[in-house]
């Protein structure tokens, strides 16, 4: 379930003269904490182990990586593990 993309494709507002998708291009910065991308539900979880002031970066980081309609939570340990259990090993990034 770890994924990355190297091109996403994001909507532009109804009512545009540009088409109706732009390319976001490459990404400069690297996520820095370990997460899990739920595509179905459109979810991304992370692990942050040091709380305060790591979790500010979450909002910036849903902004540059992925579409509008996705949310960023912030998993406690126990939910954590729980995702960790759920993943395909053959798809596990470590």
């Amino acid at each position: 379930m770890f994924v990355s993309i190297d091109l996403c494709l994001v909507p532009i507002g109804v009512g545009t003269s540009l088409s109706p998708y732009i390319k976001k291009g490459k990404r400069k910065n690297p996520i820095p904490f370990p997460h899990i991308v739920l595509w179905e539900k459109k979810e991304v979880y992370f692990k942050i182990d040091s709380g305060w002031p790591a979790s500010l970066t979450i909002k910036p980081i849903m902004r540059e990586h992925f579409p509008d309609d996705f949310t960023g939570i912030i998993a406690s340990v126990k939910t954590w593990e729980k995702l960790m259990r759920q993943l395909d090993p053959n798809n596990k990034i470590d």
